[in-house]
Parts: structure tokens; C-alpha cells; sequence
């Protein structure tokens, strides 16, 4: 059998067709549309067999995922630089790929940890596991950066932001609210450049401490701004406010000042049950990417993702409500309080995840880390609690 040369865009077809990764590490038999061919690892070059041509295609697996483990740490494992990168490194060996081409081979010598959670499932449910992947809503921090920047531009006074001092929803630094006050407070910076430093990291300090210092002449304070990311029961938010309150009842130049909550998303129930509590907040509770409704919940019926398919939506209400009830087990050692929420916390079976954080109220599946049929379920995405 002869060795040919290929045009470069054959080669590129050739690449781009290809869809699954080898069964075996050195004799792996790759099966591509309209062509039966063989690959084999020999040295640094990898050779595609068929019938008509035997190609020489590109350096090693082996060498392709080195240069790519080299790369990842310079470009802290941004997927764009990365794959720019190893262009260059194969470039200087004499292969020149296009990006489509460059991002396939990306994907086929770099486990994806989309590719690893959705192979978890059964080939059977895959399909409808992946309706519900499609319907999550995902919110990167530079997303989250920009919506939050268009609320407090557009849906406040600009004195109320201006004159405000700003409060994390959560008790300790790695609930979302409190996390977020950082990207809020640079926000703050660009919205009014002329803050002193000093004004500004007052408003961005626990009232306690405010208190404790006093508050300089000259400062004036308008609003109370509580931040988070996300309205499920409602419950977490009335909590903090209770508790806030409770803290503060004695302290009038607190309790003078109007109260703002301010969220990316969540759902219209969570908001009516806090301000079932705190009339007040009526009209101030505001979110920057809107609000979602029963509808938007993963099971709803009839709802948005398995429309009118009723077998599809039991089998994945039943296999989510299986797995869940498997992986939680070490978030709640109680059955009973653990069948609460095997859908996400009290049921809400959210669809939402953040770059930053994945809120409890999302469907287990997506962020959980637990056991499920003797093996470890590997997330989608990180919770961090």
C-alpha cells in the first residue's frame, strides 16, 4: 500500500468527521460516514489505513495531549486560548489546522466533563437527560458582571446606588451573595469613578462595623442593597432578612434606610413568600435577568421542555428523582429530609447555574457529588456550600 499526500482541506474533512474516540489507546479502529479505516500509533505520527490511501495525519496522541497539558496552565484553562495554542505547537511541526479542525481534535483527545457526566446515564436516557441540559440556563461571571451593572444603572435611582451600602445574602464568605459583593464593588468603581477609596470600602462593610466606627461626617446613607444570585423557596432570603433585623432592631439610623434586594434570577413564588413576610420589600425585590415561573421548572406539566410527551417527562422525573435520592446522601443523612429534595432544595427543580456557584435549588444531578449505583457521580458543575 502506497503512502499519499492529501490536500490539506481533505485532511480537514477527514478530522471533522471524525466523532468517536478511539475504543483502545494503540489499535483503536475509528469508524467514519462513507469510510471504513483503521488507525494505528507508531513513534510520533498517527496513520489512517484504508482501501485507497494509508495518510500520515498528525503527530501522537500522546504528544497532542502534552502539548495541550503544557498549554492549559499558561492559558488558565481557557478552551480558546488553549486550542490557539496548540495550533502554534503543531504549526512549527508542519501542520497547519484550521479552528474547526483544531477544536474537534480538542474534544476528541481532551475528556470533556460534559462528555463524562452525560455518559453516566444510560444510552436510553441520554436524549431526554439532554433536553434538560439544553433548557438549563447558564450564567457566566462575566454575564452576571453585566447584568448586574444594567439593574444598577437602569432599574435604581442613581442616588439609591450612589447612597447605599451593600449586604452579601448568607452568613459566611462562600454563599453567593456575600462572594459577589467583590464584583460588585468594582462595578461601584465604574459607575462613579470619583468615590473616594475610602467612601467606597464603607459601603461595602458590615453594618456592624459601621457601627462600631461610625459613620464619617459628610457620609450619606440612602439604601440598604442586599445582594444574591438567585430566589428559589424564598426561604434563604427571608432568613437573612430576619436575622439582619433582629440584629439591628435597636439601631434606627439602620432601620431609616429603604431596603433593596437585588438578584440575577429566580422564581416569582420565592419572591411573593418574602415579601408575604416583609410587606415593605414589595416592588424592591428586583432581578436583572427577569423572573421564572412554575413553567420554567424541569418537570412542569405541561411545560416547555418535554412538551406533550408525558412518558419521556415521567421517565425523567423518575430517573432524576432516583439519582438524587443516591448522590445526596452525603448533604442529608435523614431519608425524610433527603426526599425533600431529590429535585433541588424543597422540590423546586431549577434549571440555573452560575460560573461563580450552582445554587441547591438546581437539579441535583447537575452539581451533586455522591454515590449512585456503586460508583461515584461525577457533577456538571461545582457547588460550592
Amino acid at each position: 500500500m502506497s503512502r499519499k499526500n492529501i490536500e490539506p482541506r481533505t485532511l480537514e474533512n477527514l478530522i471533522i468527521r471524525f466523532r468517536r474516540r478511539p475504543r483502545s489507546p494503540r489499535y483503536p479502529f475509528i469508524a467514519l460516514p462513507g469510510l471504513a479505516l483503521s488507525c494505528t500509533y507508531q513513534h510520533e505520527v498517527v496513520s489512517l489505513q484504508s482501501h485507497e490511501i494509508d495518510v500520515q495525519l498528525m503527530p501522537s496522541r500522546q504528544s497532542i495531549v502534552q502539548a495541550i497539558q503544557r498549554e492549559l496552565p499558561k492559558q488558565h484553562y481557557d478552551q480558546t486560548l488553549t486550542i490557539a495554542a496548540v495550533q502554534e505547537v503543531l504549526r512549527t511541526s508542519g501542520i497547519h489546522l484550521s479552528t474547526p479542525v483544531a477544536i474537534e481534535l480538542y474534544n476528541s483527545v481532551v475528556p470533556s466533563t460534559f462528555a463524562r457526566w452525560i455518559a453516566q446515564f444510560s444510552a436510553e436516557d441520554r436524549p431526554l437527560v439532554f433536553k434538560l441540559y439544553r433548557a438549563l440556563r447558564f450564567f457566566s461571571y462575566d454575564e452576571v458582571r453585566r447584568q448586574f451593572r444594567s439593574l444598577l444603572e437602569d432599574q435604581l435611582r442613581g442616588d439609591t446606588v450612589r447612597r447605599a451600602l451593600f449586604i452579601g445574602v448568607g452568613k459566611h464568605l462562600a454563599k453567593s451573595g456575600t462572594h459577589l459583593l467583590y464584583m460588585i464593588k468594582h462595578i461601584y468603581r465604574d459607575l462613579y469613578p470619583t468615590a473616594s477609596k475610602g467612601d467606597i470600602e464603607l459601603r461595602f462593610q458590615h453594618p456592624s462595623v459601621i457601627l462600631e466606627r461610625g459613620v464619617p461626617p459628610g457620609t450619606k446613607l440612602e439604601a440598604l442593597i442586599f445582594v444574591d444570585d438567585f430566589v428559589g423557596s424564598g426561604e434563604t432570603s427571608a432568613k437573612s432578612f430576619r436575622s439582619f433585623r433582629a440584629a439591628y432592631a435597636h439601631h434606627s439610623e439602620l432601620r431609616k434606610l429603604s431596603t433593596w434586594y437585588v438578584t440575577i434570577t429566580g422564581f416569582v413564588k420565592g419572591v411573593s413568600r418574602i415579601v408575604d413576610e416583609f410587606p415593605d420589600l414589595s416592588g424592591k425585590i428586583l432581578a436583572a435577568s427577569g423572573w421564572l415561573t412554575d413553567e420554567d421548572r424541569a418537570f412542569a406539566w405541561p411545560g416547555k421542555i418535554f412538551e406533550n410527551r408525558r412518558r419521556e417527562w415521567l421517565r425523567g422525573k423518575q430517573l432524576c428523582s432516583e439519582i438524587g435520592t443516591n448522590i445526596l446522601r452525603p448533604y442529608f443523612s435523614d431519608p425524610n429530609e433527603r426526599s425533600r429534595h431529590v429535585l433541588g432544595w424543597e422540590g423546586d427543580q431549577a434549571l440555573v447555574a452560575f460560573e461563580h456557584n450552582t445554587p441547591n435549588n438546581t437539579l441535583p444531578i447537575f452539581w451533586a457529588s455522591g454515590i449512585f449505583r456503586g460508583r461515584r457521580w461525577h457533577p456538571l458543575f461545582t457547588r460550592w456550600e
